[in-house]
């Protein structure tokens, strides 16, 4: 079990407190994740010299400009340009159209057959598939209400790739999710440039979560050179509450 920091205008100190508590009851240290470094401020600010906190480089998330994505200009990002060049070249008909709810039943469909294919690989984990899963049948049920965005890639009037995301502020999107089927070689790196070039001009930042951890996952993030790595990280109390 684990927290999350407080965010609002209150008393920090007063709702860390009840945290403490509520783990103390519950019988299991206390565990906040997915902290990042101003909110740590905010934290010593609150309980000086109380916590203790750790960076876990598989959660830091990937901070990309909007114009790069979108141009792929540039030395460094000439391979992903020879990968949408072939794309194009093989599939000169191919449509970006937004994701709306027709979609929605082929997009999983999608996502099926790519979790397949990785349950073959030694790095899945199928308890992370199945999270996402579920996050992305709520995301689609709930798809007004979430003020959701996304795309869809077709190719012979067949869905080989799709993404969607949502806004955080007014100059940053996160990606949340992003599928493609592997046979169609530079789906994934057309359908990150045709998304981001689809979206409102207000979004300068473009989020793309973590890694986790995944060696091919890290390698394609930082093909893509970010401008920041956000750090997170885990705190944890320095000593047991009551001492």
């Amino acid at each position: 079990m684990a927290y999350q920091i407080p965010v609002g205008n209150g008393d920090r100190r007063d709702i860390i407190k009840d945290m403490l508590d509520d783990a103390q009851q519950q019988g299991h240290p206390f565990l906040m994740l997915g902290v990042f470094e101003h909110a740590l401020a905010q934290l010593e600010m609150a309980m000086p010299g109380y916590f203790f906190a750790k960076a876990d480089r598989n959660y830091s998330e990937y901070i990309y400009s909007r114009d790069k994505l979108s141009t792929l200009s540039g030395k460094k990002l000439q391979p992903k340009r020879n990968f949408i060049n072939r794309f194009v070249s093989q599939h000169p008909d191919y449509q970006f159209v937004p994701l709306t709810s027709d979609l929605f039943d082929r997009c999983l469909e999608l996502d099926h057959k790519w979790a397949a294919e990785k349950a073959e690989e030694e790095t899945h984990d199928k308890f992370t598939y199945e999270a996402e899963r579920q996050a992305l049948v709520t995301m689609f049920d709930n798809w007004e209400a979430t003020g959701a965005r996304g795309g869809a890639l077709i190719v012979d009037n067949e869905i080989i790739a799709f993404t969607l995301g949502a806004g955080i502020n007014y100059d940053t999107f996160d990606v949340c999710i992003e599928k493609a089927d592997t046979q169609y070689e530079g789906a994934f790196t057309i359908i990150n440039r045709d998304f981001v070039r689809s979206l409102p001009e207000q979004y300068v930042y473009i989020n793309r979560e973590e890694d986790l951890g995944l060696p091919g996952l890290r390698r394609s993030k930082l093909s893509y050179h970010p401008e920041q790595l956000l750090h997170k990280y885990t705190v944890m109390t320095k000593h047991p509450l009551g001492e």
